[in-house]
Protein backbone atom coordinates (compact mmCIF):
# COMPACT_ATOMS: atom_id res chain seq x y z
CA UNK A 1 0.00 0.00 0.00
CA UNK A 2 1.35 3.44 -1.19
CA UNK A 3 2.12 5.46 2.33
CA UNK A 4 0.53 8.82 2.44
CA UNK A 5 2.69 11.88 1.64
CA UNK A 6 4.10 12.96 4.64
CA UNK A 7 4.30 17.17 5.46
CA UNK A 8 5.69 18.68 7.86
CA UNK A 9 4.60 21.93 8.50
CA UNK A 10 6.74 24.72 10.67
CA UNK A 11 4.04 26.85 12.77
CA UNK A 12 3.67 28.79 15.60
CA UNK A 13 0.96 31.28 13.72
CA UNK A 14 -2.31 30.84 12.85
CA UNK A 15 -2.20 30.27 9.72
CA UNK A 16 0.01 27.22 10.58
CA UNK A 17 -3.11 25.99 12.67
CA UNK A 18 -5.96 26.34 10.73
CA UNK A 19 -3.35 24.74 7.72
CA UNK A 20 -3.41 21.22 9.59
CA UNK A 21 -6.95 21.73 10.77
CA UNK A 22 -7.67 21.91 6.92
CA UNK A 23 -5.28 18.98 5.93
CA UNK A 24 -5.60 16.25 9.19
CA UNK A 25 -8.73 14.56 7.83
CA UNK A 26 -7.25 13.42 4.96
CA UNK A 27 -6.37 9.82 4.82
CA UNK A 28 -4.03 10.41 1.77
CA UNK A 29 -1.39 13.27 3.72
CA UNK A 30 0.69 12.38 7.18
CA UNK A 31 0.99 15.79 8.10
CA UNK A 32 2.98 17.04 11.54
CA UNK A 33 3.73 20.10 13.16
CA UNK A 34 6.58 21.63 14.48
CA UNK A 35 6.65 24.76 17.15
CA UNK A 36 9.70 26.64 18.30
CA UNK A 37 8.71 26.52 21.67
CA UNK A 38 8.87 29.86 22.72
CA UNK A 39 5.02 29.39 23.32
CA UNK A 40 5.21 27.95 26.95
CA UNK A 41 1.26 26.45 26.24
CA UNK A 42 0.22 25.71 22.68
CA UNK A 43 -3.33 26.08 21.94
CA UNK A 44 -4.09 22.59 20.44
CA UNK A 45 -3.58 21.38 17.06
CA UNK A 46 -5.27 18.09 15.13
CA UNK A 47 -2.07 16.78 13.98
CA UNK A 48 0.56 14.94 16.27
CA UNK A 49 3.28 18.26 17.70
CA UNK A 50 6.59 18.19 17.82
CA UNK A 51 8.22 21.12 20.07
CA UNK A 52 11.77 22.45 19.80
CA UNK A 53 14.80 23.21 17.73
CA UNK A 54 16.43 21.42 15.19
CA UNK A 55 19.72 22.72 15.78
CA UNK A 56 19.76 24.90 12.39
CA UNK A 57 19.24 24.21 8.70
CA UNK A 58 21.27 21.26 8.99
CA UNK A 59 19.62 19.76 11.98
CA UNK A 60 16.45 20.28 9.95
CA UNK A 61 17.36 19.05 6.26
CA UNK A 62 18.84 15.71 8.53
CA UNK A 63 15.47 15.60 10.16
CA UNK A 64 13.74 15.59 7.20
CA UNK A 65 16.05 12.88 5.84
CA UNK A 66 15.65 10.63 8.77
CA UNK A 67 11.67 10.91 9.10
CA UNK A 68 11.63 10.75 5.03
CA UNK A 69 9.19 14.24 4.63
CA UNK A 70 8.13 14.72 1.36
CA UNK A 71 7.22 18.03 1.41
CA UNK A 72 7.94 21.42 3.50
CA UNK A 73 5.87 24.36 4.78
CA UNK A 74 7.15 27.37 6.19
CA UNK A 75 3.75 28.43 7.93
CA UNK A 76 6.06 30.64 10.67
CA UNK A 77 5.99 34.44 11.94
CA UNK A 78 6.51 37.05 9.42
CA UNK A 79 9.36 38.37 11.95
CA UNK A 80 10.80 34.56 12.39
CA UNK A 81 13.59 35.20 9.55
CA UNK A 82 16.18 32.77 10.74
CA UNK A 83 13.77 29.97 10.75
CA UNK A 84 12.77 31.12 7.28
CA UNK A 85 16.29 31.15 6.21
CA UNK A 86 16.81 27.97 7.61
CA UNK A 87 14.18 26.31 5.92
CA UNK A 88 14.57 27.69 2.67
CA UNK A 89 18.62 26.14 3.18
CA UNK A 90 17.37 23.22 4.42
CA UNK A 91 14.44 22.26 1.93
CA UNK A 92 17.49 22.84 -0.72
CA UNK A 93 19.83 20.14 1.56
CA UNK A 94 17.33 17.60 1.83
CA UNK A 95 15.78 18.44 -1.42
CA UNK A 96 12.47 18.74 -0.69
CA UNK A 97 9.57 20.93 -2.34
CA UNK A 98 9.16 23.82 0.12
CA UNK A 99 6.30 26.05 0.18
CA UNK A 100 6.08 29.30 2.54
CA UNK A 101 2.98 31.17 3.48
CA UNK A 102 3.97 34.66 3.40
CA UNK A 103 1.33 37.01 5.42
CA UNK A 104 0.75 40.15 4.18
CA UNK A 105 2.13 43.45 5.65
CA UNK A 106 -0.33 46.19 6.92
CA UNK A 107 -0.60 48.70 5.19
CA UNK A 108 -1.47 52.34 6.47
CA UNK A 109 -4.68 54.18 5.81
CA UNK A 110 -6.18 57.43 6.84
CA UNK A 111 -5.87 58.53 10.27
CA UNK A 112 -2.80 56.14 11.17
CA UNK A 113 0.69 58.08 12.82
CA UNK A 114 3.14 55.11 11.41
CA UNK A 115 6.62 55.31 12.10
CA UNK A 116 8.79 52.24 11.64
CA UNK A 117 12.38 51.59 13.31
CA UNK A 118 15.24 48.99 12.68
CA UNK A 119 14.59 46.87 15.39
CA UNK A 120 13.65 46.93 19.36
CA UNK A 121 16.90 49.32 20.42
CA UNK A 122 15.92 51.58 17.96
CA UNK A 123 11.86 51.82 19.35
CA UNK A 124 13.81 52.43 22.84
CA UNK A 125 15.29 55.38 21.58
CA UNK A 126 12.29 56.32 19.10
CA UNK A 127 10.56 57.18 22.66
CA UNK A 128 12.61 59.99 23.59
CA UNK A 129 13.77 61.32 26.86
CA UNK A 130 10.56 62.33 28.12
CA UNK A 131 8.52 60.31 30.00
CA UNK A 132 5.32 58.51 27.98
CA UNK A 133 2.98 55.71 28.95
CA UNK A 134 3.95 53.12 26.69
CA UNK A 135 1.83 49.57 25.05
CA UNK A 136 4.35 47.59 24.19
CA UNK A 137 2.61 44.71 22.04
CA UNK A 138 5.95 42.01 21.15
CA UNK A 139 7.15 39.33 22.57
CA UNK A 140 8.45 37.99 25.75
CA UNK A 141 12.10 37.96 24.19
CA UNK A 142 11.77 41.29 22.32
CA UNK A 143 11.01 43.61 25.30
CA UNK A 144 14.84 43.42 26.70
CA UNK A 145 15.78 46.70 25.27
CA UNK A 146 13.20 48.93 27.10
CA UNK A 147 14.94 48.48 30.29
CA UNK A 148 17.18 50.78 28.84
CA UNK A 149 14.89 53.47 28.91
CA UNK A 150 13.13 53.12 32.51
CA UNK A 151 11.50 56.47 32.20
CA UNK A 152 8.89 55.44 30.79
CA UNK A 153 5.84 53.26 32.06
CA UNK A 154 5.26 50.11 30.16
CA UNK A 155 1.97 48.30 29.65
CA UNK A 156 3.20 44.65 28.30
CA UNK A 157 0.87 42.45 26.55
CA UNK A 158 1.81 38.72 25.80
CA UNK A 159 1.01 35.22 25.48
CA UNK A 160 2.97 33.46 28.16
CA UNK A 161 5.02 35.30 31.07
CA UNK A 162 8.04 37.99 31.21
CA UNK A 163 10.37 36.53 33.40
CA UNK A 164 12.96 38.33 34.69
CA UNK A 165 10.44 41.00 33.97
CA UNK A 166 11.61 44.94 32.70
CA UNK A 167 14.25 46.33 35.23
CA UNK A 168 11.75 49.40 35.69
CA UNK A 169 9.95 51.01 38.32
CA UNK A 170 6.73 51.60 36.58
CA UNK A 171 5.04 48.57 34.75
CA UNK A 172 2.00 46.46 33.92
CA UNK A 173 1.88 43.07 32.47
CA UNK A 174 -1.17 41.47 30.97
CA UNK A 175 -1.14 37.58 29.95
CA UNK A 176 -3.19 37.54 26.53
CA UNK A 177 -3.73 35.23 23.24
CA UNK A 178 -5.54 37.05 20.12
CA UNK A 179 -7.32 37.30 18.35
CA UNK A 180 -8.02 41.01 19.87
CA UNK A 181 -11.00 42.87 18.99
CA UNK A 182 -10.69 46.64 18.01
CA UNK A 183 -12.93 48.09 20.94
CA UNK A 184 -11.09 45.99 23.97
CA UNK A 185 -7.84 47.27 22.49
CA UNK A 186 -9.28 50.91 22.40
CA UNK A 187 -10.62 50.47 26.02
CA UNK A 188 -7.12 49.15 26.93
CA UNK A 189 -5.27 52.19 25.54
CA UNK A 190 -7.60 54.77 26.88
CA UNK A 191 -7.95 52.96 30.42
CA UNK A 192 -3.87 53.13 31.17
CA UNK A 193 -3.95 56.42 29.58
CA UNK A 194 -1.29 54.71 26.66
CA UNK A 195 -0.11 57.82 24.24
CA UNK A 196 2.26 55.50 22.37
CA UNK A 197 1.88 51.93 20.64
CA UNK A 198 5.14 49.58 20.14
CA UNK A 199 4.76 46.99 17.83
CA UNK A 200 5.31 44.64 14.97
CA UNK A 201 3.95 44.37 11.42
CA UNK A 202 2.58 41.21 11.87
CA UNK A 203 -0.04 41.26 9.45
CA UNK A 204 -2.90 39.56 9.73
CA UNK A 205 -6.55 40.14 11.31
CA UNK A 206 -5.39 38.44 15.05
CA UNK A 207 -3.31 41.43 16.08
CA UNK A 208 -4.73 44.14 13.88
CA UNK A 209 -6.91 45.64 16.98
CA UNK A 210 -4.64 48.03 18.74
CA UNK A 211 -3.41 49.55 14.89
CA UNK A 212 -7.34 50.50 14.71
CA UNK A 213 -7.21 51.50 18.23
CA UNK A 214 -4.48 53.80 18.15
CA UNK A 215 -5.78 55.09 14.72
CA UNK A 216 -9.00 55.68 16.36
CA UNK A 217 -8.06 57.24 20.05
CA UNK A 218 -5.45 59.47 17.29
CA UNK A 219 -2.56 57.19 18.58
CA UNK A 220 1.53 57.14 17.03
CA UNK A 221 2.73 53.78 16.49
CA UNK A 222 6.27 52.61 16.69
CA UNK A 223 6.38 49.53 14.12
CA UNK A 224 9.32 47.11 13.97
CA UNK A 225 10.62 46.71 10.11
CA UNK A 226 9.98 43.38 9.05
CA UNK A 227 13.07 41.46 8.30
CA UNK A 228 13.92 40.58 4.60
CA UNK A 229 12.43 36.94 4.12
CA UNK A 230 14.54 33.97 1.99
CA UNK A 231 12.83 33.66 -1.57
CA UNK A 232 11.45 29.71 -1.54
CA UNK A 233 10.90 28.71 -5.05
CA UNK A 234 14.54 29.15 -5.89
CA UNK A 235 14.99 26.90 -9.06
CA UNK A 236 17.92 26.31 -10.95
CA UNK A 237 17.52 23.02 -12.58
CA UNK A 238 14.18 20.36 -13.12
CA UNK A 239 14.61 16.93 -11.99
CA UNK A 240 12.57 14.26 -13.42
CA UNK A 241 11.25 11.30 -11.88
CA UNK A 242 11.55 7.67 -13.81
CA UNK A 243 8.62 5.22 -12.72
CA UNK A 244 8.92 1.42 -12.14
CA UNK A 245 6.12 -0.09 -14.31
CA UNK A 246 5.08 -3.63 -14.83
CA UNK A 247 2.96 -4.95 -17.78
CA UNK A 248 -0.89 -5.53 -16.38
CA UNK A 249 -0.26 -9.53 -16.31
CA UNK A 250 2.10 -9.28 -14.08
CA UNK A 251 0.57 -10.37 -10.79
CA UNK A 252 2.41 -7.33 -8.84
CA UNK A 253 0.50 -4.86 -6.83
CA UNK A 254 3.46 -3.25 -5.56
CA UNK A 255 6.90 -2.93 -5.26
CA UNK A 256 7.05 -6.08 -2.08
CA UNK A 257 5.07 -8.22 -4.27
CA UNK A 258 7.12 -7.49 -7.47
CA UNK A 259 10.22 -8.12 -5.10
CA UNK A 260 8.96 -11.27 -4.11
CA UNK A 261 8.25 -12.56 -7.30
CA UNK A 262 11.34 -12.09 -9.23
CA UNK A 263 13.07 -13.38 -6.13
CA UNK A 264 11.23 -16.46 -6.39
CA UNK A 265 11.84 -17.16 -10.05
CA UNK A 266 15.48 -16.01 -10.57
CA UNK A 267 16.61 -15.03 -14.29
CA UNK A 268 12.65 -15.94 -15.51
CA UNK A 269 11.67 -12.59 -15.91
CA UNK A 270 13.19 -10.07 -18.07
CA UNK A 271 13.54 -5.72 -18.18
CA UNK A 272 13.61 -3.77 -20.48
CA UNK A 273 16.01 -0.17 -20.67
CA UNK A 274 16.01 2.76 -23.66
CA UNK A 275 19.84 1.25 -24.25
CA UNK A 276 22.66 -0.13 -22.73
CA UNK A 277 23.95 2.37 -20.24
CA UNK A 278 21.26 4.33 -20.14
CA UNK A 279 19.23 5.84 -16.96
CA UNK A 280 17.18 3.70 -17.42
CA UNK A 281 19.30 0.81 -17.61
CA UNK A 282 21.15 1.95 -14.46
CA UNK A 283 17.98 2.50 -12.65
CA UNK A 284 16.53 -0.85 -13.20
CA UNK A 285 20.02 -1.83 -12.31
CA UNK A 286 20.12 -0.27 -8.79
CA UNK A 287 16.82 -1.63 -8.14
CA UNK A 288 17.96 -4.96 -9.00
CA UNK A 289 20.76 -5.18 -7.02
CA UNK A 290 19.03 -3.23 -3.94
CA UNK A 291 15.93 -5.57 -4.18
CA UNK A 292 18.78 -8.94 -4.62
CA UNK A 293 16.76 -10.23 -7.09
CA UNK A 294 18.03 -11.40 -10.67
CA UNK A 295 16.69 -10.76 -14.37
CA UNK A 296 17.55 -10.74 -17.92
CA UNK A 297 18.06 -7.21 -19.23
CA UNK A 298 16.85 -6.87 -23.01
CA UNK A 299 18.15 -3.29 -24.48
CA UNK A 300 16.39 -1.84 -27.03
CA UNK A 301 17.07 1.48 -29.05
CA UNK A 302 14.84 4.30 -27.28
CA UNK A 303 12.31 4.34 -25.00
CA UNK A 304 9.41 4.05 -27.36
CA UNK A 305 10.25 0.57 -28.57
CA UNK A 306 11.30 -0.68 -24.90
CA UNK A 307 7.79 0.49 -23.82
CA UNK A 308 5.87 -1.00 -26.47
CA UNK A 309 7.17 -4.33 -26.17
CA UNK A 310 6.69 -4.17 -22.50
CA UNK A 311 2.99 -3.40 -22.77
CA UNK A 312 3.01 -6.15 -25.48
CA UNK A 313 3.70 -8.22 -22.83
CA UNK A 314 7.46 -9.22 -24.08
CA UNK A 315 8.94 -7.98 -20.95
CA UNK A 316 7.93 -8.09 -17.34
CA UNK A 317 9.23 -4.50 -16.63
CA UNK A 318 11.21 -1.47 -17.01
CA UNK A 319 12.03 1.92 -15.52
CA UNK A 320 11.08 4.45 -17.55
CA UNK A 321 10.52 7.94 -17.74
CA UNK A 322 6.59 9.55 -16.94
CA UNK A 323 5.95 10.77 -20.29
CA UNK A 324 7.16 7.58 -22.43
CA UNK A 325 4.90 5.31 -19.62
CA UNK A 326 1.61 7.72 -18.30
CA UNK A 327 -0.94 7.34 -21.13
CA UNK A 328 -0.26 3.53 -21.06
CA UNK A 329 -0.64 3.90 -17.14
CA UNK A 330 -3.93 5.72 -17.33
CA UNK A 331 -6.03 2.93 -19.92
CA UNK A 332 -4.43 0.20 -17.87
CA UNK A 333 -2.32 -1.24 -19.76
CA UNK A 334 0.78 -0.60 -17.56
CA UNK A 335 0.68 -0.71 -13.53
CA UNK A 336 2.79 1.80 -12.39
CA UNK A 337 4.45 0.99 -8.73
CA UNK A 338 6.37 3.75 -7.74
CA UNK A 339 8.92 6.74 -8.60
CA UNK A 340 12.54 6.74 -8.93
CA UNK A 341 12.91 10.05 -6.93
CA UNK A 342 13.80 10.39 -3.03
CA UNK A 343 10.55 12.43 -2.96
CA UNK A 344 7.27 11.74 -4.79
CA UNK A 345 6.40 13.18 -7.88
CA UNK A 346 4.50 15.94 -8.26
CA UNK A 347 3.24 14.55 -11.60
CA UNK A 348 2.25 11.14 -10.61
CA UNK A 349 2.09 12.00 -6.73
CA UNK A 350 -0.27 9.07 -5.90
CA UNK A 351 2.19 7.02 -6.10
CA UNK A 352 4.80 6.07 -3.54
CA UNK A 353 8.56 5.98 -4.26
CA UNK A 354 10.57 2.90 -4.46
CA UNK A 355 12.80 4.15 -1.74
CA UNK A 356 9.63 3.52 0.66
CA UNK A 357 10.16 -0.12 0.70
CA UNK A 358 14.14 -0.12 -0.72
CA UNK A 359 15.39 2.76 1.23
CA UNK A 360 18.43 4.89 -0.21
CA UNK A 361 17.23 4.06 -3.70
CA UNK A 362 17.16 6.98 -5.88
CA UNK A 363 17.14 8.15 -9.10
CA UNK A 364 16.57 11.27 -11.31
CA UNK A 365 16.90 12.38 -14.50
CA UNK A 366 17.78 16.18 -14.27
CA UNK A 367 17.83 19.51 -16.74
CA UNK A 368 20.14 22.41 -15.72
CA UNK A 369 20.85 25.13 -17.04
CA UNK A 370 25.13 25.22 -17.58
CA UNK A 371 27.70 28.44 -18.69
CA UNK A 372 30.55 28.52 -19.31
CA UNK A 373 33.55 28.14 -16.87
CA UNK A 374 34.80 32.11 -17.58
CA UNK A 375 31.41 33.57 -16.77
CA UNK A 376 31.71 36.68 -14.41
CA UNK A 377 30.45 35.60 -10.79
CA UNK A 378 27.76 38.94 -11.38
CA UNK A 379 26.42 37.78 -14.81
CA UNK A 380 25.88 34.01 -13.71
CA UNK A 381 24.31 35.15 -10.21
CA UNK A 382 21.94 37.63 -12.22
CA UNK A 383 21.03 34.93 -14.97
CA UNK A 384 20.59 32.32 -11.87
CA UNK A 385 18.33 34.73 -10.60
CA UNK A 386 16.14 35.03 -13.57
CA UNK A 387 15.91 31.36 -14.22
CA UNK A 388 14.46 31.05 -10.71
CA UNK A 389 11.93 33.63 -11.04
CA UNK A 390 10.72 32.31 -14.53
CA UNK A 391 10.33 28.76 -13.10
CA UNK A 392 8.13 30.27 -9.91
CA UNK A 393 5.77 31.18 -12.91
CA UNK A 394 2.50 28.64 -12.04
CA UNK A 395 2.26 28.07 -15.96
CA UNK A 396 5.71 27.37 -16.58
CA UNK A 397 5.85 25.12 -13.89
CA UNK A 398 2.72 23.02 -14.75
CA UNK A 399 4.34 22.50 -17.98
CA UNK A 400 7.48 21.22 -16.34
CA UNK A 401 5.00 19.11 -14.01
CA UNK A 402 3.63 17.63 -17.30
CA UNK A 403 6.63 16.50 -18.79
CA UNK A 404 7.05 14.61 -15.42
CA UNK A 405 9.75 17.51 -14.48
CA UNK A 406 9.84 18.56 -10.59
CA UNK A 407 11.57 21.99 -10.71
CA UNK A 408 14.61 21.93 -7.75
CA UNK A 409 16.06 24.49 -5.51
CA UNK A 410 19.29 25.32 -5.43
CA UNK A 411 21.52 28.14 -5.75
CA UNK A 412 24.63 27.61 -8.53
CA UNK A 413 27.23 25.89 -5.87
CA UNK A 414 24.75 23.66 -4.43
CA UNK A 415 24.02 22.51 -8.08
CA UNK A 416 27.66 22.41 -8.38
CA UNK A 417 27.88 19.60 -5.71
CA UNK A 418 24.77 17.73 -6.93
CA UNK A 419 26.46 17.33 -10.27
CA UNK A 420 29.50 15.80 -8.56
CA UNK A 421 27.12 13.58 -6.37
CA UNK A 422 25.36 12.47 -9.65
CA UNK A 423 28.95 11.72 -11.10
CA UNK A 424 30.22 9.52 -8.13
CA UNK A 425 26.59 7.96 -7.99
CA UNK A 426 26.64 6.54 -11.87
CA UNK A 427 30.25 6.03 -11.74
CA UNK A 428 29.41 3.58 -8.90
CA UNK A 429 26.56 2.04 -10.59
CA UNK A 430 28.59 1.75 -13.84
CA UNK A 431 31.16 -0.24 -12.11
CA UNK A 432 28.69 -2.42 -10.00
CA UNK A 433 26.85 -3.40 -13.57
CA UNK A 434 30.56 -3.95 -15.35
CA UNK A 435 29.40 -1.10 -18.25
CA UNK A 436 32.03 -1.10 -20.73
CA UNK A 437 32.42 1.17 -23.41
CA UNK A 438 31.96 -0.79 -26.88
Amino acid sequence: MTRPLRVLILGGTTEARRLAERLAPRSDLDVRLSLAGRTSNPVPHPVPLRVGGFGGAEGLAQYMKDERIDRLIDATHPYAAQMSANAAHAAARADVPLLALRRPAWRPVAGDRWREVADAQAAARALGDAPRRVFLALGRNEIAPFAGAPQHFYLVRSVDPVEPPLAVPHAVYIRARGPFREEDDRALLAGHEIDVVVAKNSGGPAAYGKIAAARALGLPVILLQRPVLPQTAVMADARGSYVLVVNSSVPAKNVPELIALLRANPGKYSFSSSGSGASSHLASVLFNSMANVSAVHVPYKGSSPSVTDLVSGQVAYTIETVPSIISFVKSGRLRALAVSTAKRSAAMPELGTIADDLPGYEMSGWIGLMAPAGMPNELRARLSAETRKILQDPDIRSRFIALGLDPAGNTPEEYTEFLKRQNDRYASIVKQAGLKLD
